[in-house]
């Protein structure tokens, strides 16, 4: 449960796969383990290729944009990221205006920020981590350069907020599950945010939900499977699984026989008085 990171899990999937032991939400949004079909591996979260696609839906139908750049890590998930844009945007008839692209690891954005503002584009995706997300946004403040800038959710996390500062105001984020704060007016959002303090003497930040979220589906499974519990008997109870709910708000989980992406749905979020604000229902490309 909750195999960690996109390389690990990678390397550990067919190991676990032969052994036949389900493989439940990976820490990852690769497609490699829920494509193609694999009975014992289950992708709870957001793929990029479809965070890609929903967050060009919102902006070119909700904002009218039509000229849209891109920044994007030099490897595999760049090129995923790049792919789902450029897909969604065909559906418009759309080209992407400008695209920048960086080495894993890069600090220095100047030349590939001053391209993209030189191209007039209405809006910046940042298919970015936490890191190169800060330095695009510091790089376009200190050229004076006011564009909206939107990133999925390697950027969808409380790290850009604290860095960034009063830079990532208004900056937009694709997610599947909402910030967990202390002032949610979910009860059961401000009492889990509440223990997690208690417990770890630090603050909740969103990727801390996805090991809850990650064992609350096995308990599920499990709770369905019943006493007489063997792997193959969880792995048909959690391919029953149909809209589940997400208990911080995201969108229902649903797990076929032939089908083991939780989900393709998505919102936009953007940050307002420094904390990620939901401001869109769930968006899906299909």
């Amino acid at each position: 449960v909750g195999n960690m990171g996109s390389p690990t899990a990678g390397a550990t999937l067919p190991l676990i796969t032969e052994k036949k032991i389900p493989h439940l939400a990976p820490l990852t949004a690769a497609t490699m383990f829920y494509e193609p079909f694999n009975r014992y591996s289950y992708q709870a979260w957001l793929p990029y290729y479809s965070q890609a696609r929903n967050l060009i839906k919102y902006f070119v139908e909700e904002k009218k944009y039509k000229k849209i750049g891109v920044l994007y890590q030099d490897d595999e998930m760049g090129d995923i990221m790049m792919k789902g844009l450029k897909d969604q945007m065909t559906v418009y008839k759309l080209e992407l205006t400008a695209a920048e692209s960086y080495k894993r690891g890069a600090t220095e954005f100047s030349a590939q920020i001053a391209n993209l503002q030189k191209a007039g584009v209405e809006l910046v995706v940042l298919a970015t981590v936490v890191r190169e997300t800060v330095g695009a946004l510091k790089q376009a403040n200190k050229v004076g350069w006011k564009v909206d800038m939107v990133g999925m959710t390697p950027a969808f996390t409380k790290q850009v907020t604290d860095l960034a500062g009063e830079l990532a105001e208004g900056f937009y984020c694709i997610g599947q599950t909402p910030h967990p704060y202390s002032d949610s007016e979910d009860p059961f959002i401000r009492d889990w945010f509440k223990k997690y303090q208690e417990w770890y003497g630090k603050v909740a930040d969103l990727p801390v939900t996805a090991g809850y979220i990650a064992l609350e589906q096995f308990a599920e499974g499990a709770r369905r499977a019943g006493k007489d519990l063997t792997r193959e008997k969880l792995i048909d109870a959690i391919d029953t699984f149909r809209d589940v709910p997400d208990p911080f708000g995201g969108p229902p989980i649903t797990y076929t026989s032939t089908n083991h992406l939780g989900t393709e749905r998505a919102f936009m979020a953007q940050v307002k008085n420094g904390k990620f604000v939901k401001i869109s229902g769930f968006i899906s490309y299909k």
